[in-house]
């Protein structure tokens, strides 16, 4: 739950020990620092969520904040307008964007969640096709794993693992996800056949992966001319495309 933070109380917030974190002034002189998350307009006025350092969300209308500060609000204001529309020019050209933003799920710590607010990535998805009862899945996911926490913190937007379950039931794919620490998304269970029916991904096989762009261009695959070629030739095919990115 947000909460409003009096301005005499602005003083008393802890320091947080990030680039994200900067002092802010209240109309009574009294400074503290804060993380602005958000700016929204409410009755033609700027209002800014802040972060304090006990994770609690302040939210301080334009009014409320020395006037020295209104700038540094309609900046940040004008910064997400420019980067929602980016982002809007991304998603139109994404085929899969439609189905995924409604029908994702995450592991968070031990609990599915569903992914609320999906970002398309720029470039490429790499589709898992897997199940938790499969021997060969249950040895090739390790490495699939350790590939997304290495290049995802190096290109967190370029790229996204999408899982296609084979499980039967959603314990089971919880607990697969869990075990193997798969923090991608997932497509939700109940709504697999509407995605097999709208995006046709070759090879019955698992474990079967699939890269393509955001068109839906098939780069690499497991299965190709009907003969299987294992999952990691696609994932090697990616490792490829995101180590060439800066060349």
């Amino acid at each position: 739950m947000k909460t409003t933070l009096p301005l005499a109380l602005l003083a008393l917030s802890l320091q947080l020990s990030t680039a994200k974190v900067s002092s802010w002034t209240a109309q009574d002189g009294r400074s503290a620092s804060f993380e602005l998350i958000n700016v929204t307009e409410v009755s033609g006025e700027l209002v800014g969520e802040f972060k304090m350092a006990n994770g609690k969300m302040v939210t301080l209308k334009a009014s409320q904040l020395d006037a020295k500060e209104l700038p540094r609000l309609e900046e940040f204001k004008s910064t997400q307008v420019e980067e929602e529309a980016q982002d809007d020019e991304v998603a139109s050209n994404d085929i899969y964007y439609e189905f995924l933003k409604d029908n994702l799920i995450a592991l968070d710590r031990k609990e599915f969640s569903d992914v609320e607010e999906y970002k398309s990535p720029t470039k490429y998805y790499l589709f898992y096709k897997t199940a938790s009862w499969c021997p060969p899945c249950q040895k090739f996911t390790p490495s699939l794993v350790k590939f997304y926490k290495r290049y995802k913190s190096k290109y967190p937007d370029a790229f996204e693992i999408i899982l296609v379950s084979s499980d039967k039931n959603q314990s089971a794919m919880l607990k697969y996800a869990e075990d193997k620490k798969m923090e991608w998304p997932h497509i939700k269970l109940k709504s697999l056949s509407k995605f097999s029916s709208k995006h046709r991904l070759k090879g019955g096989g698992i474990p079967n992966t699939i890269l393509t762009d955001t068109e839906g261009n098939v780069i690499e695959q497991s299965y190709k001319d009907g003969k299987y070629q294992g999952p990691e030739i696609a994932m090697t095919a990616l490792e490829d495309l995101l180590d060439n990115i800066e060349k």
